[in-house]
């Protein structure tokens, strides 16, 4: 830019509207050109400044100081560092931060400025668990230019994670037992942090719950389950071992369980008993049964390591593939089964196969020998005698179909042969006969019927094979006598055929045998046609004789009928049932009283139906045998036919067991059993009703937890349904698994078919575990069916408490706008041992209270609101409390959120608020703090004066708390203000300190802040510390009086002064405009600036965010759409075009904390793009400039104008330095035109006030100017350090000597050390001596010399003058002189002698003396040199000495050598002799 000429002014500015074109980053400097009016030029040129357009670069900040954090433990401190902000351009000036729960928030610390520092901390903060806090750091270079940078956030966290359940094994459940000894598994659950999450997981194994002497700690990552193999050496044996868990959070907290240990075993269970089938019930053969649709299997398992877990059963046959049913899986303590509802195979061989498997999962199988099965009795068959018929069958046997007589030894005996019998399943075992002489006669075979194997010996030609066997008989036979054989067929499963009768008439072959001829045409044995002659089934031609019933008739034998299981016996032991669990088979015995009665002579047996015909229901009564003759015999097995007309026995129906007990040929007797219910089926089970752990005997709801440890009730109510009355008896078992019994075994609690609940006590139950309740019922036929409940949990452990928010969001709510809703939200609340059944939601006024809602049952939803038919009250705070309620009835300690404040009104201007008188008593200390203050600590009201205090001429030094009552109305709004700064002179370095505040529902920690606003920080902490900060706070009283407490954090303490409480009331201003937005517009080059600020309150609730706008009209948004400024005051755009004379409108939208919102309106700014301007700035009040006085009130006068809209204000400040305000910050000035400030005790002598004023117009555009400054001076100069020196000229070669000098008419002075810190203008130098000689004080030094030379002074020779100086200040202040001496010799020394004594000493030593040669008034000095030829010092030059005598070595004595020796006395003036020295 081309010089512009600004004629006598002294101040410029280039034309806005001309780009100058400057480049960012290059140094500009203004050149000055003065032009006097005779034409001669002086120019000076400023520094040089940086054009800077650009913010610096971002950097990084890191939570927690030089490395980031993301979380930390500390609830009430917030550490920072940062750094890699750059500036290429000019410098970074000064750093601020801030700290918030959103990036560029300061809702918990409003932004701190602290300087060049690059960490900073905060501390006595409130933080709370769980919130993520962001700190933004601002980053200003000197342009004020600025970059901001938020951090990635900290989340402070105190509490370690809630514990979880850890569990051995990998399997869902927990395990006790393994059979590895390599590896180990574990898995665990529930494991939570609330607040920060889990970060990772270690694990260990030991001996003891925590210890790691089997696998050392090891780091997990996020998962829930852990395995490690290989393990050498192995796992011990027999050893209970502890999995142990350790949960760390992201904070580095942790917390540790333990599992409930495990043991290695690694043997299978051992074999007591083998499986095997029982015979005890529907079998007469070992291994073998008659019953085909049910099977009992028995078996004994042993394990001394570990219990007995399950049991598994299966049933297959021989074929190996074909299975009977699926596997039955049993608890590990039965030690039998009972297979029912089955379909056997005749002929079929059964194994029973059992798996005992331990708690280690080790299992042994083990099978029963084969039990065949076979329900079909024999085929009957038929003796082999020789026909007559046609065809020959062959059937007859030589020899057979005999009888013989005794001979000798041999008794007499049949021969008999015998074919036909035949069973196709399981085959003919034996065969019985009995002989008697009448039907179904025994005489002859007396001691019984003759068992006779089956045996294939011989085969006939056509009929199969033939049996052949012998039967002894009790005497000899008669020629001609007719002898009756019955023949009976008896299978491998013990089942008997029906009986073969047949009349043989012994017909003799010689006087010892003869044969025996089969009668074919025979009579009826009864009146009901029994004979041997008939065709099978069929009967003979009845007697003619009627048939008599005699039942009940007393003359005659009577038969006692039982029903039986049993069937490996023939002989009843008078034992009956009354069930069976056989569908397909009946069998009974009987037994004849043995009184002297008409005797039986046979039997024959039958069953059916109870009161039915005889065979109904059991067989075909139509075609199958009704009556099945059995002779003597007093037992039978009836089985149905698979394929009859009735395959199997109708369930709970009442079958009877028939005998015909005949005595003679027509009379007989029928004897029936007390009948018997075939009950094939275990007891059935409701599939609507389920056994129930219940919580006391008298209750009915099924109970998952329960709090007892000694006592379960067991309720099994309809499970069971029981119409017919076939359940014999319960029994009720309980253990650690579904089935098992290992807490209360089989047969220990028994109850009848009536009794359905039963209470379990004197238990010893364990906290988290589950109890299973078993009941079996037994029905009569002895199968059983066993149900289980679904588990009851002992939990004796109340839930862990969570954490409860108020609102409905993620984030804890402070404030709400809805003065008729409460909402709860919350989490972390967990039970371990049961689970979380539901929660207990109250609110109140206080923590816990329920006078606002009572408490209430919210089932376990998280979250609850509530419409309140009463308001809330505005600016109070309410609180919910929740409670978890688990499963078990346990109830947690209730939580309690930190509160939230109903705030139904929007934020206004301060403008609308009107403040009542101060209530506090001796706001400002400046009575003694008496009774007004309580004070805790060490509190003194220190007298100071200027800006050491704030209000008064006293402050409060303050090193602990004190604290007022004050009169309050309770629900008023009251506005609390202070002022506090650093306490002065303190011994510790300036740092960044706290204090607290609080009052009703108000705790708030304020900073004592670092940065004092724009103080030359080269000053004094002292002086620094003296910046007084005003902080306000409002707060809501709830009572008739309120208590406010102000305490000191840190070592120094801090100084308080004005306090001031006063009541708020808001106005009913509707309009809100004008006044509230204050609007300044500037401009630089071709880019204008519109600067906005606003004032801004909320009682209740904070304002978190401000929204400004700028249009062209009220409510515009032409310029600038709404933008965010977070909570600050004010705006700035720095990028509008805007034109001279336009109006702006700036429109802001203030939010509170419970979103209400008010909007208020600036008044139009007019566009004026000059500032004001200030000439003819001055110290004083005169004319002329004052640059030093002495009175410590100091004026500044100036002139200033604004031709366009009009200087508004003008503002004015003192500082040490040029601009600079650090004794008066920039205030009102008393005038537009001057202004007068006393600084006693502000400045000190010497110290220079520069007064700089600043001076705004109408449309907010302002100007300043410095004044060259004014120097207080009020001492004369320092003289402590002060020197004064003589410097004497020679007149000759060699220097004078201190304060000596020949010359006696002049003198050179010079000083130093003389100190004023208001400047020395002039030095005086005066001169005594002997008689009376006196020079006045003589100026010097005007210029700032420190010398001076006197001339014609006419000083005497032998004489010692003294010299004085002493300085003179800028306020004509003298001050103590300083002085030295000088002596004048003018004589130089006398020659008293011309001889030098020299003594040679060999080799080459020389010593001289010339002692008296010389006279002087003073001391003298020798310069002695010494040649080989005269005048010269070719052997030593110019040694000095005050000696009169001297020694030199390595000199040559066979030459001549000439010495000189020159005296020279203080003043400089000397006398030389030359000697030759002898040889």
């Amino acid at each position: 830019m081309a010089y512009a000429d600004v004629g006598p002014e002294e101040q410029a500015s280039s034309d806005p509207s001309i780009s100058l074109g400057l480049l960012e980053g290059h140094t500009y400097f203004v050149t000055a050109k003065a032009t006097n009016w005779a034409g001669l030029v002086t120019t000076a040129s400023s520094w040089g400044f940086v054009v800077e357009a650009s913010p610096p670069l971002p950097g990084f900040v890191h939570d927690g100081g030089q490395y980031d954090i993301d979380y930390q433990h500390d609830l009430s401190t917030i550490s920072v560092g940062w750094g890699g902000f750059l500036e290429p351009h000019t410098d970074i000036a000064e750093y601020s931060w801030m700290v918030g729960t959103c990036s560029g928030c300061d809702d918990i610390m409003e932004e701190q400025h602290v300087g060049l520092m690059t960490e900073a901390s905060a501390t006595d903060l409130n933080l709370q668990p769980g919130v993520r806090y962001i700190v933004t750091v601002t980053a200003c270079n000197t342009a004020d230019l600025c970059t901001t940078v938020s951090s990635d956030g900290v989340v402070p966290d105190t509490s370690p994670p809630l514990p979880g359940v850890v569990l051995d094994g990998s399997s869902d459940g927990d395990i006790q037992y393994q059979a590895s000894r390599t590896t180990i598994r574990a898995h665990w659950f529930n494991f939570h942090d609330p607040h920060t999450g889990i970060s990772h997981y270690y694990w260990r194994v030991g001996t003891s719950v925590g210890a790691e002497d089997i696998l050392p700690s090891t780091r997990l990552h996020l998962t829930e389950q852990a395995f490690v193999s290989g393990l050498d050496p192995p796992l011990p044996l027999g050893v209970q071992l502890f999995a142990t868990i350790r949960a760390y959070n992201r904070a580095g907290l942790w917390v540790e369980r333990s599992s409930n240990g495990f043991t290695v075993d690694n043997t299978p269970p051992s074999l007591v008993t083998n499986p095997a089938v029982d015979s005890t019930l529907g079998s007469v053969v070992p291994n073998t049964q008659v019953w085909r649709d049910t099977l009992s299997a028995t078996w004994d398992f042993a394990d001394q390591e570990s219990p007995l877990l399950y049991h598994i059963v299966s049933l297959y046959t021989h074929h190996q593939s074909d299975l009977v049913t699926e596997p039955v899986r049993l608890p590990g303590d039965a030690h039998s089964h009972a297979f029912s509802n089955l379909t056997l195979h005749d002929g079929d061989t059964y194994y029973v196969k059992v798996t005992a498997c331990n708690a280690a999962m080790l299992c042994t199988t083990r099978e029963s020998p084969g039990h065949t099965v076979d329900s079909s009795p024999p085929t009957v068959g038929t003796f082999a005698v020789a026909t007559d018929h046609v065809t020959q069958l062959g059937r007859d046997v030589d020899g057979h179909m005999t009888y013989w007589q005794t001979a000798g030894s041999t008794g007499p005996h049949l021969r008999l042969a015998w074919l036909g019998f035949a069973d196709p399943h399981s085959g003919i075992d034996h065969y019985m006969v009995t002989v008697g002489t009448s039907y179904s006669g025994t005489e002859l075979t007396q001691a019984g019927p003759v068992r006779m194997n089956h045996s294939g010996s011989y085969e006939s030609s056509g009929e199969g094979q033939v049996q052949l066997g012998t039967i002894p008989v009790s005497r000899d036979l008669v020629p001609g006598e007719r002898i009756y054989i019955s023949l009976w067929a008896v299978n491998m499963v013990g089942l008997n055929s029906d009986v073969a009768h047949a009349t043989f008439e012994a017909v003799p072959s010689n006087p010892t045998s003869g044969l025996l001829d089969l009668v074919r045409r025979c009579e009826a044995q009864s009146c009901q046609g029994h004979c041997t002659c008939a065709p099978s089934n069929q009967q003979c031609q009845p007697l003619n004789a009627a048939c008599n019933d005699v039942t009940g008739d007393p003359q005659y034998t009577s038969v006692e009928v039982f029903d039986t299981l049993d069937l490996h016996t023939s002989v009843s032991d008078g034992q009956d049932v009354n069930f069976t669990r056989s569908s397909t088979s009946l069998a009974a015995t009987w037994r004849a009283e043995q009184d002297g009665r008409i005797p039986v002579e046979r039997y024959e047996w039958s069953a059916g139906l109870s009161g039915e015909a005889v065979g109904s229901h059991v067989f075909d009564t139509s075609a199958d045998r009704i009556w099945h003759d059995v002779g003597s015999r007093t037992s039978a097995v009836l089985t149905l036919p698979r394929d009859g007309a009735y395959a199997s026995l109708e369930p709970r129906v009442t079958f009877v067991w028939y005998v015909r007990a005949w005595y003679n040929q027509k009379d007989f007797a029928i004897f029936t059993s007390d009948s018997v219910r075939s009950l094939p089926l275990p007891p059935q089970v409701s599939a609507s009703r389920k056994v129930k752990d219940l919580e006391n005997i008298s209750t009915n709801k099924d109970k998952d937890f329960t709090t007892s440890q000694t006592m379960v009730a067991v309720s099994w109510d309809g499970v069971f349904p029981d119409t017919f009355g076939e359940i014999n008896n319960y029994q009720v078992a309980l253990g650690t698994s579904s089935g098992a019994s290992d807490i209360i075994a089989w047969g220990g609690v028994t109850t009848t078919p009536d009794l359905t609940r039963t209470l379990l006590d004197s238990l010893s139950l364990q906290t988290g575990v589950t109890y299973y309740s078993s009941v079996m019922a037994t029905n009569y036929a002895g199968l059983h069916t066993t149900v289980s409940s679904d588990g009851i949990k002992v939990d004796t452990i109340a839930p862990t408490a969570g954490t409860v928010y108020d609102g409905l969001g993620l984030h804890d709510a402070d404030y709400q706008n809805d003065s008729l809703v409460v909402w709860g939200t919350w989490h972390g609340f967990s039970d371990l041992e049961s689970y979380i059944h539901h929660y207990v939601w109250c609110v109140g006024s206080s923590p816990g209270a329920e006078d606002i809602l009572p408490c209430r049952d919210v089932g376990v939803q998280i979250s609850a609101t509530e419409k309140l038919t009463q308001a809330l009250i505005p600016g109070k705070k309410y609180f919910s409390t929740v409670t978890a309620v688990d499963a078990a009835g346990l109830r947690s300690s209730p939580v309690s959120s930190n509160g939230i404040t109903v705030d139904s009104t929007p934020p206004v201007p301060v403008a609308k608020l009107n403040f009542g008188p101060n209530l506090v008593n001796n706001p400002s200390f400046e009575q003694t703090l008496g009774a007004e203050w309580n004070v805790s600590g060490t509190a003194e009201a220190v007298a100071s004066s200027g800006f050491a205090t704030r209000d008064g001429q006293k402050y409060l030094h303050l090193h602990g708390s004190v604290s007022q009552k004050v009169p309050t109305q309770s629900g008023r709004k009251y506005q609390l203000t202070f002022h506090v700064r650093h306490v002065e002179k303190m011994s510790l370095p300036l740092q960044s300190q706290e204090g607290r505040v609080s009052a009703s529902g108000l705790h708030r920690m304020f900073k004592l802040y670092q940065r004092f606003g724009t103080f030359d920080h080269g000053g004094s902490s002292a002086e620094a510390a003296q910046n007084w900060h005003r902080h306000v706070y409002y707060f809501t009283a709830t009572g008739s009086e309120s208590d406010i407490t102000f305490s000191s954090v840190g070592r120094a303490g801090m100084a308080l002064d004005q306090i001031g409480v006063r009541l708020v009331n808001v106005s009913t201003q509707q309009e809100l405009g004008g006044e509230n937005v204050h609007v300044h517009t500037s401009t630089a080059a071709d880019w204008h600036v519109v600067q906005a600020s606003w004032d801004m309150e909320d009682l209740e609730s904070p304002i978190v965010k401000y929204e400004w706008a700028i249009g062209t009209v009220q409510g515009g948004t032409q310029l600038q759409g709404f933008k965010s400024v977070g909570r600050r005051t004010s705006g700035r755009n720095e990028d509008l075009h805007l034109q001279h004379g336009s109006s702006v409108h700036v429109n802001v939208v203030a939010t509170n904390a419970a979103e209400l919102r008010t909007v208020v309106y600036s008044e139009p700014a007019v566009v004026d793009l000059t500032p004001p301007v200030i000439s003819n700035i001055r110290d004083g009040l005169e004319s002329k400039d004052v640059n030093y006085q002495s009175d410590l009130t100091f004026t500044a006068s100036w002139e200033v104008e604004d031709k366009e809209s009009g200087v508004s204000l003008c503002e004015w400040a003192q500082g040490l330095s040029p601009g600079s305000t650090e004794i008066l910050h920039f205030q009102p000035t008393d005038s537009l035109s001057s202004s007068s400030k006393n600084l006693t005790g502000l400045i000190q002598h010497g110290q220079t006030v520069y007064t700089t004023v600043r001076c705004h117009n109408q449309a907010g555009l302002e100007s300043q100017a410095v004044t060259d400054g004014v120097t207080l001076v009020t001492s004369p100069p320092d003289s402590t350090a002060a020197a004064l020196r003589v410097a004497s000229p020679s007149q000759t070669p060699f220097p004078a000597g201190d304060r000596h000098q020949s010359a006696p008419d002049q003198l050179r002075v010079f000083w130093e050390g003389f100190s004023d810190e208001a400047g020395i203008d002039h030095y005086e130098i005066s001169i005594s001596g002997p008689s009376n000689y006196t020079l006045m004080w003589l100026s010097a030094g005007v210029n700032g010399e420190t010398s001076a030379s006197l001339s014609g002074l006419g000083l005497e020779s032998h004489r010692t003058y003294t010299v004085f100086c002493r300085a003179v200040n800028m306020g004509g202040l003298v001050s103590d002189a300083v002085w030295t001496n000088v002596t004048i010799e003018t004589e130089q020394p006398l020659v008293n002698g011309s001889s030098v004594i020299s003594q040679w000493q060999p080799p080459d030593v020389l010593h001289l003396d010339w002692t008296g040669n010389f006279l002087s008034q003073s001391e003298l000095v020798y310069e002695v040199s010494l040649g080989t030829v005269r005048g010269g010092s070719d052997v030593m030059q110019w040694v000095e000495t005050t000696e009169t005598a001297m020694t030199v070595t390595g000199v040559d004595h066979s030459r001549a050598h000439y010495v000189i020796i020159t005296a020279v006395n203080r003043a400089g003036l000397y006398v030389s002799q030359v000697h030759r020295l002898a040889t």
